[in-house]
């Protein structure tokens, strides 16, 4: 800790003494020209003083003596002033009276003193006079200045001229010197003596001046002038006072009365708690104690304020002594800050309270200035004040962590004209960009879009979160269809285009035939889905003509072949033509009904106008050999097939597969069993005739 030096402490050091040395005993101080200083060693209280002023010129006004026993304090300084003595053309520095012109005629001794508390005339505690200063008008005869000194300085003295009456006076504890009688021709110029100041002649220069001292001497008219007064104030004890001690520059002795005390080096100033041990040596062995419950060379803890600890010693020759300690109190230092809870990343600011500068810990942390709070902690300031004294103080600051803030959304991909939720979690209130609100739907267009939020949580800390929502296109899509005018029952193939995948309504299969088995204008749609699974729609009509509608009645074979068949069409488009199947020929050039006919399965296609066909399969029963009849077995299988199909028929059969129109595509015999294939063939409609024993039976095929 750094505290300002003491002033005691300084001024010895200055001195070049440390504080564990001997001082010398008797201090002289020679005249100078100029004001010196003694300072009063650490335990002296009582300094013998002898003063000797300076003589005036000539020496025959010799300076006075004053000798004083002064009490003082240790550390003081006593300002010095030694007495010069006067010349022929000046007075002696301190006072001494100036001559005039003449050279004959001279100045008067300054007077030697010692000033307490401050450098004016008023601060002078004892004073030495000056001798007045010496003249020669009388031939070879020579005048005597007065003699400084004494509480009275005497006045100067004529020897072997007429009289004395040109003579200035000495000084008193009251006044100054009176100056030699004026009404002589030269002595105009002659001035009484002031406070400090002898007398000058400064009109004709014949003049002598008056010596120094508490009161000046007065000047003297060609003769010698009056010597300056001694004084001692009254808190000094005077022992002498005596006149015409002293020729040429006055002296001041001190005598130092008892043998200091020497103390071991401390702080005079410091801080409260800090410990302070006073071990004071005696030089000639004395044994040291100190009051206000001190002990010698153990460690105390002085109060807050200024304490006067004093020490004596039992050894008669010993100087007592006091050390002056003056204890800082501690500053009140405060520790405060911006926020006392943040959240993580945020800037505190921290400032000290009470005193001059602060330190904080941790060390980057600066009093006043923005710092980043990472963690909960307790922040310490040391606060020190102009006095060097330190203090600290704490603040705790607590960190809140930031959410963890998650961005969501019901699909981060998804299709033109969808609807898109976002939802943010990891917190309590969520603030999207791009004014999306949390958790309600909203449609974006076609692009990636990056969406923030900003999650807030009960501590108000906010961290935020990102995410992209694709918004692809949906794909162009195409409904076509291989007719768009066709009979019913009649298959069309129907396709979708501008997608991956495709979706038709009325069972329809993408690229696969369909039946078409609906009157009138009929519209098929397909939903195409491409990659991304966007989806659009198309649709295709188709025409469908009206379908052609066969109704029969049949007669029994009774007597063998005479069955017969009538049937009635409607729909489609008339006129009609048909086509039965027992001639084989399929030239659509039939009669309408069959006669004459044995029993059996018989097949007839009817086609309109428009050249729409529909065929179906009549049964004409047999009154003649009917278990017969029943006995025989036909079965085709698979129907509907995509390739092959499988004919059972018991012993030995022929067969056609003919076209909706009668085209035989494949005949053959067979016994009991024949697979038939369809691979080669378009998707349509299928006959397969059997003949067997005069018998013909037909089944229909589809193909798909």
């Amino acid at each position: 800790m750094k505290l300002k030096l003491h002033w005691m402490t300084a001024l010895l050091l200055f001195l070049g003494f440390g504080l564990t040395n001997t001082w010398s005993q008797v201090t002289t101080f020679s005249y100078t020209g100029g004001m010196q200083t003694y300072v009063v060693p650490l335990g002296v209280t009582s300094l013998e003083m002898d003063l000797f002023g300076g003589a005036g010129y000539g020496d025959l006004g010799q300076g006075g003596r004053c000798k004083a026993e002064l009490a003082v304090t240790p550390g003081e300084t006593l300002n010095i002033y030694v007495g010069g003595a006067g010349t022929s053309t000046g007075g002696g520095f301190n006072g001494g009276g100036t001559p005039g012109t003449i050279a004959t005629y001279g100045g008067g001794g300054g007077a030697s003193d010692v000033r307490q508390g401050g450098t004016g005339l008023g601060n002078r505690i004892i004073v030495a006079g000056g001798g007045g200063g010496s003249g020669s008008n009388c031939g070879t005869w020579t005048a005597e200045g007065g003699h400084g000194g004494g509480l009275i300085g005497e006045s100067g003295c004529l020897y072997s001229c007429s009289s004395c009456q040109y003579t200035g006076g000495g000084g008193s504890q009251v006044a100054g010197g009176i100056a030699g009688p004026t009404s002589h021709t030269y002595c105009d110029g002659n001035t009484d003596g002031t406070l400090g100041t002898g007398g000058s002649n400064t009109v004709l220069g014949y003049g002598t001046g008056g010596g120094g001292g508490y009161y000046g001497g007065g000047s003297g008219c060609f003769e010698g002038a009056g010597g300056g007064s001694s004084y001692t104030h009254p808190d000094a004890e005077a022992i002498v006072h005596e006149q015409g001690a002293r020729i040429g520059a006055g002296e001041i002795i001190i005598t130092i009365l008892c043998t200091p005390l020497s103390l071991a080096p401390i702080d005079f100033e410091f801080c409260f708690g800090e410990e302070l041990i006073l071990d004071a040596t005696s030089e000639i062995g004395g044994s040291i104690s100190w009051d206000g419950g001190v002990t010698d060379g153990v460690g105390f803890e002085p109060p807050v304020g200024i304490s006067t600890y004093t020490a004596t010693s039992d050894a008669d020759g010993d100087c007592g002594f006091s050390v002056e300690i003056e204890v800082y109190a501690l500053p009140e230092v405060t520790a405060s800050a911006s926020e006392e809870e943040v959240c993580l990343g945020e800037m505190v600011t921290f400032n000290g309270g009470g005193a001059t500068t602060y330190e904080w810990s941790p060390m980057d942390i600066t009093d006043g200035a923005p710092y980043e709070v990472e963690e909960t902690g307790i922040f310490t300031v040391v606060g020190t004040d102009d006095n060097g004294c330190e203090n600290t103080a704490e603040i705790e600051v607590t960190v809140n962590e930031l959410p963890e803030v998650m961005a969501t959304a019901d699909d981060e991909e998804v299709c033109d004209g969808d609807e898109v939720t976002l939802t943010g979690e990891g917190a309590t209130d969520y603030d999207w960009d791009m004014g999306v609100t949390d958790g309600e739907a909203f449609t974006q267009e076609v692009g990636t879009e990056t969406y923030t939020v900003t999650g807030t949580d009960d501590n108000g800390c906010e961290n935020t979160a990102e995410i992209d929502i694709t918004v692809n296109e949906l794909p162009t899509v195409t409904a076509s269809a291989s007719e768009t005018e066709v009979c019913f029952g009649y298959e069309v193939t129907f396709n979708g285009g501008g997608a991956t995948d495709y979706d038709w309504d009325m069972g329809v299969t993408d690229g696969e035939p369909a039946i078409m088995d609906t009157e009138g204008t009929v519209t098929f749609t397909v939903i195409g889905t491409d990659d991304n699974g966007c989806e659009n729609i198309a649709s295709v009509d188709v025409e469908v003509a009206d379908e052609i509608i066969v109704t029969f009645v049949t007669g029994d074979e009774i007597m063998g072949t005479d069955g017969d068949i009538d049937i009635s069409v409607s729909g489609g488009v008339a006129p009609y033509t048909f086509d039965w199947d027992n001639d084989g020929t399929g030239d659509f050039d039939d009669d309408e009904d069959l006669t004459d006919l044995p029993a059996g399965v018989y097949t007839v296609t009817v086609q309109d106008s428009d050249g729409c066909t529909t065929t179906i399969e009549i049964t004409v029963d047999s009154q003649v050999g009917i278990n017969e009849l029943n006995e025989i077995s036909l079965n085709v299988y698979p129907n509907p097939t995509t390739g092959l199909v499988t004919v059972e028929f018991d012993g030995t059969f022929t067969y056609e597969l003919t076209d909706i129109n009668g085209a035989v595509i494949a005949q053959a015999t067979a016994t009991d069993k024949e697979i038939i294939s369809l691979e080669n063939v378009a998707r349509g409609v299928y006959f397969v005739m059997i003949k067997s024993n005069d018998t013909v039976h037909t089944a229909k095929v589809v193909k798909k």
